[in-house]
């Protein structure tokens, strides 16, 4: 459901006034303070919700010479909200050394998010720049740049931004602003500099800056992005219109053409909701798209909640665990420790011969003091355990025939990566995954197994070997020249993609430099530039280009690459002149 669009002709309007020939001060300020987190520019109504169109994408032309290419992308969701970078002279040449976006995230109801990212910035790193000034200026609340422009010749000479409201983009009423422009005030534009506007569609905003860079920057343009409204969360397009999901079902996120219906275990009373709710202890669910649970018979109740056959509803005093005859036996097992049924971890046995008790118990791998426990297993290599190092003793005395599925509960905020939690069960002297299903959604991994003993729910981490030459790892300390740029190298056992760093990381933090550490001289570095990471599918290498400072010269610093599957490796590096 497209957006309404704005009008090209209101914009161009204002861009002529940001490519105006006449001369500014070095300032050329605007606002600089940050944006607040913005009014609700248009109400959902539990209808409509607004988002960027990525299939819409697409770049402007491309304004002056060059021929090294970049890219400077906010990040996916996110809108560039101002501009920022440092104004130079250059050989007597008034040029733009650098430019980047600030960008925030876009919210359904149409404001702004309130945390700030800032894109990669290319250029200015010549040593013949002089009399550098920087810029930073970003639009009026809930408004976003919609057109970059400014002069080029030799390089870009002078740039600037138009920005719009968000409302009057969706709207189609323009409430247009200029940043900017930005120009060294007293250096030339070269020989017949050229004004130039690389404007979005109407309906479109920037969301990311293009083009051409070497030791400066030498040709500018924009990357243009939709703004369009799809159906909210709890609503579907039925292909006339926004449709609240029907009593039974849900829509569980924006932007769908579908109403899912309620899992077994599950149901939804309510029209126009995101989720279902668990059949409450004493009831059961038992067909998909239910609007109502079903009550066990009397003098019967289940064990826990969510479930999803009248076989569930046991005689009311059966003791916690008991595991009675019959086929496809659903039981909570016992807490060894507190005596009451252990909601979290379900057992269905595919038949019982003869009745018993089924009891668990949390036990840790390690002391208090980190020694290992006596008569447990080892702690299985390469995943991430729950908090405390604990794993599942899982017991019976009932006697069965063949398999039972084992589904336990895991705190998803403890495992980043929830997609590779794993169930395993200690077998033969070994660790053996015997993983069927991971719910995300309800963070439960499920398995099945054929005996009992030791299980544990874990994430797999990911086959991490390094750090690689050049980089010697801890306790060595790296010795190279500040303001280098670094290929710091790694393996993880085959192409993981390129999202595996963590939000926010790579770090470094200064350290004290250890005397008595040994010395590695980094003899293979490569010309700074913007921090990047790349992988080597023949050599099967990750390397991530760390940019370092030269500000950082007579002082030492670790280096903190975090994973996003929680794993964290570090290396110390002594920065020399």
């Amino acid at each position: 459901m497209p957006a309404p669009r704005t009008s090209a002709r209101a914009l161009v309007a204002v861009a002529a006034l940001l490519i105006a020939t006449t001369a500014c001060d070095d300032a050329g300020r605007g606002p600089t303070a940050p944006l607040s987190p913005g009014e609700a520019l248009m109400s959902t109504a539990g209808s409509t919700v607004l988002k960027l169109d990525p299939a819409s994408t697409v770049d402007t032309d491309i304004y002056g010479p060059g021929v090294t290419p970049f890219e400077a992308p906010c990040p996916a969701g996110y809108v560039a909200t101002g501009m920022a970078g440092t104004t130079a002279r250059w050989f007597g040449l008034a040029i733009i050394a650098e430019a980047r976006l600030h960008c925030r995230q876009l919210l359904g109801d149409g404001s702004l998010g309130t945390s700030a990212v800032t894109t990669a910035h290319p250029g200015g790193t010549t040593s013949e720049l002089s009399v550098l000034q920087p810029f930073n200026a970003s639009c009026s609340v809930s408004s976003a740049l919609v057109a970059v422009g400014g002069q080029v010749s030799t390089q870009v000479g002078e740039i600037g931004g138009t920005c719009d409201k968000v409302s009057g983009i969706v709207e189609g009423t323009p409430s247009l602003e200029t940043l900017g422009p930005w120009r060294d005030a007293g250096g030339s534009l070269g020989t017949s500099p050229v004004a130039f506007i690389a404007a979005c569609a109407p309906g479109s905003v920037v969301t990311g800056l293009i083009g051409r860079s070497g030791s400066v920057l030498d040709a500018v343009g924009a990357r243009c992005t939709a703004i369009i409204e799809v159906c909210a969360a709890g609503s579907f397009w039925n292909g006339d219109g926004c449709e609240l999901a029907a009593p039974g079902t849900y829509v569980p996120g924006h932007g769908m053409t579908f109403a899912f219906p309620c899992a077994l275990g599950r149901y939804q009373p309510a029209a126009g909701q995101t989720s279902c709710l668990d059949a409450p202890i004493g009831t059961y669910v038992d067909v998909l798209g239910a609007v109502a649970p079903t009550p066990c018979p009397t003098g019967t109740t289940t064990l826990a909640a969510a479930s999803s056959s009248a076989a569930d509803c046991v005689v009311v005093g059966d003791p916690p665990g008991y595991t009675p005859e019959g086929k496809d036996v659903r039981v909570a097992p016992k807490d060894a420790t507190t005596g009451e049924p252990k909601e979290d971890v379900k057992l269905t046995f595919d038949s019982v011969e003869k009745s018993g008790e089924t009891t668990i118990e949390t036990k840790a791998f390690y002391k208090e003091d980190g020694t290992p426990e006596e008569d447990v297993p080892p702690e299985p290599e390469g995943y991430k355990l729950p908090e405390g190092k604990t794993f599942l003793d899982i017991k019976t005395d009932a006697e069965f025939t063949g398999e039972v599925t084992v589904c336990a509960e895991f705190d998803g905020s403890a495992f980043p990566k929830k997609e590779s939690t794993k169930l395993l069960h200690y077998k033969d002297g070994g660790w053996e995954d015997i993983t069927t299903s991971v719910d995300e959604d309800a963070d439960t991994v499920c398995g099945k197994t054929s005996s009992f003993s030791p299980f544990v729910v874990a994430q797999e981490l990911y086959a991490f070997s390094g750090f690689l030459r050049p980089v010697e790892n801890l306790p060595t300390l790296n010795r190279v020249q500040a303001g280098r740029a670094i290929p710091v190298k790694f393996s993880l056992g085959g192409e993981q993609g390129l999202g595996i760093l963590a939000t926010g990381y790579p770090i470094s933090v200064q350290t004290a430099c250890e005397s008595s550490s040994a010395i590695n001289g980094v003899e293979e570095t490569v010309t700074a530039g913007s921090s990047s990471l790349s992988y080597d599918a023949e050599a099967d290498q990750y390397t991530y280009v760390w940019r370092t400072d030269r500000g950082w010269a007579s002082t030492c610093r670790q280096l903190v690459v975090r994973l996003d599957d929680g794993s964290e490796y570090r290396a110390n590096f002594h920065f020399v002149r």
